[in-house]
């Protein structure tokens, strides 16, 4: 029978064979073989995390697939020790043609799912650069200035955004995204967190304020939250 060090080797771009045995809150179990193992009944169990079925959100695991459906798979991570494999349904993003994009460069992109704390978005890679668009994650504060209340509220599925990024992660495929103007943040550097400045408020809601302050040393006021 398989065992979990017959997965340590696999490849992450590779796709394998795996049953669903099992719909959870938090995503799918499936019963994956590994590469060469034509026994049907072989394999082990990993899960789908919630993230890791489709691009999007998923609202209800149930509605992504039925016990006993076929599926495709990728390894993303095995913990011999643990007694763990991690498996994914997505494609593997390759966002490398990220590294490296100034702060200040705006990208298009298109949104494509709103979830509680973020959006999700579609994005093209900088000019110049090859590359497929790729998913990133704009969160919640990083929507606009002021307060976001609910993030369904602030687009529409499909509209076109323009993004900054924020960080790369290619091992981990997380791009984190912006669309919020570069603020200035220079001039709060040595600030002391003894010391009292003069803020107006400019925005409020259950979450908190916003407050727009301005350096000490003087410069363009920059928004705050408290």
């Amino acid at each position: 029978p398989a065992q979990l060090a017959d997965f340590t080797g696999v490849s992450p771009d590779d796709w394998l064979p795996g049953v669903v045995t099992a719909t959870r809150e938090d995503g799918l179990v499936v019963r994956v073989r590994p590469p060469l193992c034509e026994d049907p009944s072989g394999g082990v169990e990993g899960l789908v995390p919630r993230d890791e079925i489709r691009a999007g959100f998923v609202w209800n695991v149930e509605d992504e697939a039925e016990v006993g459906q076929e599926v495709k798979v990728r390894v993303v991570e095995v913990d011999v020790e643990a007694g763990t494999v991690s498996l994914s349904m997505k494609k593997a993003k390759n966002i490398a043609a990220f590294l490296n994009v100034s702060a200040e460069e705006w990208l298009s992109a298109t949104v494509a799912d709103t979830r509680e704390d973020s959006l999700l978005v579609s994005v093209k890679p900088p000019k110049g650069k090859r590359g497929k668009r790729q998913f990133g994650i704009v969160p919640r504060d990083c929507i606009r200035n002021g307060l976001v209340d609910e993030v369904e509220d602030e687009v529409d599925l499909e509209d076109e955004v323009f993004v900054r990024v924020l960080s790369v992660d290619v091992e981990n495929e997380d791009l984190q995204l912006s669309m919020k103007p570069l603020a200035d943040m220079s001039g709060f550097a040595d600030v002391s967190h003894r010391e009292w400045i003069t803020g107006v408020v400019s925005d409020k809601s259950a979450r908190g304020l916003i407050v727009n302050v301005s350096a000490p040393s003087g410069g363009e006021s920059q928004e705050g939250h408290v």
